[in-house]
This record gives structure tokens, C-alpha cells and sequence, in this order.
């Protein structure tokens, strides 16, 4: 491993997921001398997938990083790692990104729980062997469960409110931040990062779209040429935006900091999106919701939509989807906001056109058209 004496060694997991490589990308530029340690289940194939990152997601060169590649996997015990990497890793991070996960709405808690939880706290021991390091946790609005005085979810670390959805992807970000609240409680430093929905940058709108669970949704709908008429609510935040935020030079040196991330200014109605959608790409009739399940029994394997029918065929599907609509006001943000102020950073104020470029690159990339 390089010697970084006088330099921030800074170990990321996920590096070359949608959100990974975007911090990836921000930390080089507020980090410019530091050296990375980069987990990956195969290091040597990490530089082509860096430079596969790079290239979907219009971000500069990752591989003329300084960077050292560890053979590690989030979902074996003790990350895979061997000794020697372990103790290396002990000796000479500074402060460690967790970003990867196992992430899959379907999975119970039980069957994430490894990956997802387990990973947090053998990067916790690792992070108290040899020197004191700084954690940052990338977890998710989902997993915010204690509300403040003023009855929003607040930005604090949990409390043992239990969290009040059974999707195990959601359980296991809130037991990670339970841990992590444990460990600062008892002196460490930890920082936890909520993002709301991420989506690609406001210029080129480029994202995981292929397996984006709201854009497949919307695929679903634009092939059966109808949509659920709901009263639904979305906040979409770029993914630039939240990485320039989580790679700020405090949250490596600093601890002690639990931020909602994510665009509270503006919001798009699901009406909203149907409507531009059938204005951009081809017509969808609203419909009740009611009729658009007995419309869901025609579907083929083509429609991604067929993946979950199980799930949007039951009869609470309606409540479910309703409730699981995020309400950007339920949701406490002032720290974040403050901070955003101060180092001259900010959400883009018209998220129909955010939207709209998504949408565009997507017809480019032929995703409207193509079969799941």
C-alpha cells in the first residue's frame, strides 16, 4: 500500500455504483492530495470499471486517481479481507465512505442483514483498530425514524424509535445507523448521509435508469399507455449535488453529523411526471386505480411492471403506494440546508426540467423503446 504520510488516506466501498463514483469524483476534487483505498470483490478488474463509471456518468478520469484496489466483499464476514490488507488498512486510513450496499425492495431484513449490516460493523472495528477513523454512512430518508419538537423526522442520529416500514432494505440502513449511533455515543465519529432520490445531474441527466425502481415504473405505465391516477410527490436530487455535499473536507475529519440530503425546495407531482412524460415520449391515460390493476393482469414478461405485479396486485397496493410517497416536509433539513449555504452549494430550482432531461437522455439511450 502507498506510503500517504502527510496525505488523507480515504477508503470508499461501492466506488464504481451510481453514487460511489460520484463521490468518488467530488472527494477527488475537495481531497486533491489524498490517496484512496478502494474495496472491490475483484481489484483487478476495478480500473475498467472505474473508467466504465467514468464514462457513463460524463465524470472525470477516476483511474488517474491515486488509488490502492483491496480484494474485499461487503456480504462475507470481516469483508473478505485478508490479514495483511487488515491490518494495513487499520494503520493507514484516515477516514472511511461506506456507500455499497445490497440494495433490493423485495429481500427481507434477514437476507440483506449480512451485507448490509454486518459490513457497517466490521468497518466500526476497523475503524477503532490502531488510529481513530471517521465513518461516513450513506444511508437513505427511508431509515429516518425519531422525529424532533417539531414532530418532523429529524436530522440526529436514531434513537430507538423503531422504524415504521417492513421493507428489509430500509431495516437494515436503520440498524446500521443505530450502530453507528452507539458508536459516537461512546466517543467515536461517525457521520450519516440520508439521500432522498438520486437522479443523474441537471445538465445530462445521466443515472442507473435501468434499474431505477421510479423509472421502470414509469416504462411500465407508458407500455400500457395508462397510469394509476395518485396523489403522489417526488423530490428529485442530483446526484452531483449530494456527493459534493458528503465529500466536504469536514465530514473527514469531523463527526457527529446525521443529514436529510435531499431537494426540499421543489418537488414534482406523479401527475405531474405522467403529463410530461406523454408530452416527451407518448400518451398515458390516468386511470383509477382500480382499473389500472385489472389492466396489469394483461401485461407481458416485457413490461417491467410484471416483475411486481405481485406486489401491486394485492389489495392494500394502493394504501402502500400512497404511504410510501415521500413528503418533503415531513422531513427536517435545516443543517443541511445551513451547511450547503456556507460552502455555496444548491439544488436545481426547476425539477421539471431535471426531469425532462432524464427523460431525453433516456430516449437517446433507447430505453423507452427497449424490452426488459
Amino acid at each position: 500500500m502507498k506510503d500517504t504520510v502527510g496525505e488523507e488516506t480515504l477508503l470508499v466501498t461501492g466506488a464504481t455504483g451510481f453514487v460511489g463514483s460520484h463521490l468518488l469524483d467530488s472527494l477527488a476534487r475537495t481531497h486533491p492530495g489524498a490517496h484512496f483505498v478502494l474495496l472491490a470483490r475483484d481489484a483487478s478488474h476495478l480500473d475498467a470499471r472505474l473508467a466504465q463509471a467514468a464514462e457513463t456518468y460524463a465524470l472525470t478520469d477516476l483511474t488517474a486517481l491515486s488509488y490502492t484496489a483491496v480484494n474485499a466483499d461487503i456480504a462475507v464476514h470481516g469483508l473478505g479481507l485478508s490479514d495483511g490488507d487488515r491490518k494495513n488498512l487499520e494503520a493507514c486510513v484516515d477516514a472511511v465512505f461506506h456507500v455499497a450496499a445490497q440494495v433490493n425492495h423485495l429481500h427481507s431484513y434477514e437476507t440483506l442483514r449480512r451485507a448490509n449490516v454486518e459490513s457497517t460493523l466490521e468497518l466500526m472495528r476497523l475503524s477503532t483498530a490502531d488510529k481513530p477513523k471517521v465513518i461516513n454512512f450513506v444511508s437513505t430518508l427511508g431509515a429516518a425514524a425519531r422525529r424532533g419538537a417539531d414532530g418532523r423526522l429529524a436530522e440526529d442520529f436514531p434513537d430507538a424509535t423503531p422504524l415504521e416500514s417492513a421493507m428489509g432494505y430500509f431495516q437494515t440502513k436503520w440498524a446500521s445507523e443505530r450502530l453507528l449511533s452507539q458508536f459516537h455515543e461512546n466517543g467515536g465519529k461517525a457521520n450519516i448521509f440520508r439521500l432522498g432520490r438520486i437522479v443523474g445531474s441537471e445538465s445530462m441527466g445521466r443515472c442507473r435508469f435501468q434499474d431505477n425502481q421510479l423509472f421502470l415504473l414509469l416504462k411500465g405505465v407508458l407500455m400500457m399507455g395508462c397510469a394509476p391516477d395518485l396523489e403522489r410527490f417526488f423530490n428529485l436530487t442530483p446526484a452531483p449535488v449530494a456527493s459534493d455535499i458528503m465529500a466536504l473536507a469536514r465530514f473527514t475529519h469531523d463527526g457527529g453529523y446525521a443529514l436529510n440530503v435531499f431537494n426540499d425546495s421543489v418537488y414534482l407531482t406523479w401527475r405531474d411526471m405522467i403529463e410530461r412524460l406523454s408530452e416527451l415520449i407518448g400518451p398515458i391515460e390516468l386511470v383509477s386505480f382500480t382499473e389500472w390493476q385489472s389492466r396489469i393482469l394483461d401485461v407481458d414478461e416485457a413490461n417491467p411492471i410484471a416483475r411486481l405485479a405481485p406486489l401491486y396486485l394485492r389489495p392494500e397496493a394502493e394504501a402502500k403506494m400512497l404511504s410510501s410517497a415521500t413528503n418533503i416536509h415531513d422531513y427536517a433539513c435545516q443543517m443541511s440546508a445551513r451547511i450547503m449555504d456556507d460552502e455555496g452549494l444548491h439544488y436545481p430550482d426547476d425539477i421539471g426540467a431535471l426531469f425532462d432531461v432524464h427523460v431525453r437522455h433516456m430516449a437517446e439511450a433507447g430505453f423507452w423503446d427497449s424490452k426488459c
